[in-house]
Formats: structure tokens, C-alpha cells, sequence
């Protein structure tokens, strides 16, 4: 079911935007995504290296550890994305021999996505390592249908671009449900320690 609800954050603008019968920048925007894509492989290969040191620094109880190698992944991450959304339309010309530059605006947007991401699955990781495993999936349901809402009000008044926007603001939107989560969680555990 968690995985379904993914759908919902990652596909459903697609759904949305294939209604606005524009086949053309339609085409665009799936290039733009694609190619924004392969810099998410930045994001997998950093936390998954390290992943085993998030949960070592929970497990020890090193709040300060922790928050600096979840800084340190989100900035790994964050570096070539930059990089990349300054010299998109470059890259996207030389991979393509220009012919698909007008999707550059789409992915330079798409891969500030990766860095919002990368945001919320730090949070989620964290999440996971604290035990709180089954809570993923109440998470998701209230993200998807916050998301839901925003995508329809995002595409309807901005279209492409409000979609590309809308998959930043979509992970934002998780981060920020996850992080209050969290920290409700902590909290309620602390005051039973101290009961």
C-alpha cells in the first residue's frame, strides 16, 4: 500500500498533465524528468553508503552524529544538482545535439526535486531508525492526499511548470509531515520515560 501511495507524490501529475491535451511540451517535460532523473543516482549511492552510519549514531543515542551525516548526505547530494541546474541547457544540448533544449526549464526545476527528496528520505530513514517503521505508511496517505490537492491547484494555474514545481514542493510537503512526526514521536516517548 506504501508503495502505491508513491504514485500519488511521483506520477499523478503526469495523469494530470496528460488531460491538458499539449503533446508536444508534454514530450519536453518527460525529458526534463528523465534526464533530471540520473542525478538521483547522486542521492542513492550517498545514502546508502551511508545509511549504516545514520542508524549507528540513533542506536548510540549521538543526536549532534546524526545531524551532521544527514547534512553531509543532503549536501553531497545537493552539489551536482546545482551544478547541473546551472548548465542544463548546455548538457541537455550536448546530450540530445539540441534538440530537446527547451526541456532544460523542466529539469533544472526537476532536479531541485532530487535535493527535496533526498530531504525527506534522510527523514524517513531517520524515521525507520528510530522504530517507527509502521508509520511510513500513515505518512504517505496524509502526504498523498496533501499532495493530490496541491497538484490539481499547481497544474491548473501553471500548467507544465506548476507540475514541475509541484514534485518539489510534493517531497517539501513529506518532509515537512515526517519531520513534525518525528519529533511528536520523540516527545511522546521522553514524557513516558520520564511517567
Amino acid at each position: 500500500l506504501s508503495a502505491i501511495l508513491w504514485y500519488f507524490l511521483s506520477g499523478v501529475d503526469r495523469a494530470m498533465l496528460e488531460k491538458l491535451n499539449d503533446n508536444y511540451t508534454f514530450g519536453f517535460y518527460n525529458v526534463g524528468m528523465q534526464i533530471a532523473g540520473f542525478f538521483f543516482v547522486f542521492y542513492t549511492a550517498i545514502s546508502q553508503t551511508f545509511e549504516p552510519d545514520i542508524y549507528k549514531a540513533i542506536a548510540d543515542n549521538k543526536k549532534r552524529k546524526l545531524v551532521k551525516i544527514i547534512g553531509g548526505i543532503v549536501t553531497l547530494n545537493a552539489l551536482p544538482n546545482i551544478v547541473f541546474i546551472f548548465f542544463a541547457p548546455f548538457i541537455i544540448g550536448l546530450l540530445t545535439y539540441n534538440r530537446y533544449t527547451d526541456a532544460s526549464g523542466f529539469a533544472q526545476i526537476l532536479a531541485l526535486k532530487n535535493i527535496t527528496v533526498s530531504f525527506y528520505y534522510a527523514t524517513i530513514t531517520v524515521i525507520v531508525g528510530y522504530g517507527f517503521t509502521k508509520s511510513e505508511l500513515l505518512i504517505r496517505i496524509i502526504g498523498a492526499l496533501l499532495c493530490i490537492v496541491m497538484f490539481k491547484w499547481m497544474i491548473g494555474h501553471f500548467t507544465f511548470y506548476g507540475a514541475a514545481w509541484g514534485q518539489v514542493i510534493s517531497f517539501i510537503i513529506m518532509t515537512v509531515i515526517s519531520v513534525i512526526f518525528l519529533f511528536y514521536q520523540l516527545k511522546k516517548e521522553e514524557f513516558h520515560a520520564h511517567a
